[in-house]
């Protein structure tokens, strides 16, 4: 709790600006005894955060303050893929030539691009922060398989009427490409006011199609990576919601992406057995109802006719005798 502690407030002090003082030789002489008696110690306190977030949502801004304060690397997935393109590995000439053939780019190529950045010795010191993926459970359920280690998926969401409001108020000049927030920014020019345009894209229906599809993956999504979600109130002030993210990104992290995405794996075995456990269940249910409307299995019902059908034999056979 100590070290937390000193953590957290050696965090504030950076991004205040401040510098902190190296540890203590006492510290390090304590760290390296530990070392030596074989005890575990952190190996990294570098934070692997995924951030994700709606449209307008605040996410760009939320970035800007994790960078200056944790000091990670932002990666992005394009930039990434056009970085190592010119690695001139055999990845690299593969994510080219998708890039090239002007196709969608295919997710194993993105991941597998990805966790090479990930693993670089920059990266591994100091972390990253990735931005705005996965987008897909399919690149989900790649990023768990290929044991991309994460420590947390933050979602900074807002209610879908803000964000409708949000983005249904731009409006653009075309004459000079300027945006225009019309609940704080509308122009004082009447002449620019009276040619402004509303993207189709800005409009509520087309909005609110693409907040529906948005929240639809993250769904999706947590589905499968719960475990390492934390969810934050975006519709907060800017101040409080950074504040909910670094106190998400300074406590412990989830279980190791190892053992969930071994979970992940054995899933469809269990789904496979699923219908045979339904149908043992089901078969089971048909006796008892049978048995609380009196009415035996089928077992029971021929050996019960086998044996009347005997005792008839008998009493006509004796009846036969006597005669």
């Amino acid at each position: 709790a100590s070290a937390s502690a000193e953590r957290q407030s050696a965090v504030a002090a950076v991004s205040k600006g401040e510098e902190t003082a190296a540890p203590a030789a006492g510290e390090a002489a304590e760290a390296a005894e530990a070392v030596v008696a074989g005890e575990e110690t952190p190996a990294r306190a570098a934070p692997r955060i995924i951030l994700l977030g709606p449209p307008a949502g605040g996410k760009g801004k939320q970035i800007e303050l994790l960078l200056q304060t944790f000091n990670v690397a932002h990666l992005s997935p394009g930039v990434v893929l056009r970085e190592v393109s010119q690695a001139g590995t055999q990845l690299g000439n593969e994510i080219k030539e998708a890039i090239q053939s002007r196709t969608p780019m295919p997710d194993h190529l993105t991941i597998q691009a990805l966790k090479h950045k990930i693993a670089s010795a920059e990266i591994t010191q100091h972390g990253f922060l990735l931005d705005g993926y996965p987008r897909t459970v399919e690149q989900a359920r790649m990023l768990l398989q290929l044991a991309v280690p994460i420590d947390k998926v933050i979602l900074v969401h807002s209610s879908q009427q803000a964000l409708i409001d949000r983005l249904s108020s731009r409006w653009l000049d075309p004459e000079t490409g300027t945006f225009y927030d019309l609940r704080s920014n509308a122009p004082t020019n009447e002449d620019i006011a009276a040619r402004l345009i509303q993207r189709e894209e800005d409009q509520e229906p087309v909005i609110r199609a693409r907040l529906e599809a948005f929240y639809k993956n993250i769904d999706e999504i947590e589905s499968v990576m719960g475990h390492l979600f934390v969810k934050i109130d975006g519709d907060q002030d800017q101040a409080k919601v950074f504040e909910d993210i670094q106190a998400s990104i300074m406590t412990a992290p989830a279980a190791p992406v190892e053992s969930r995405s071994a979970e992940a794996a054995e899933a469809p075995v269990e789904a496979e057995a699923q219908p045979a456990q339904a149908a043992a269940e089901t078969g089971r249910t048909c006796v008892k109802q049978r048995r609380r409307r009196g009415r035996k299995p089928s077992a029971v019902r021929w050996r019960s006719s086998a044996r009347r059908w005997m005792i008839f034999h008998a009493i006509l056979f004796g009846s036969a005798l006597e005669g």
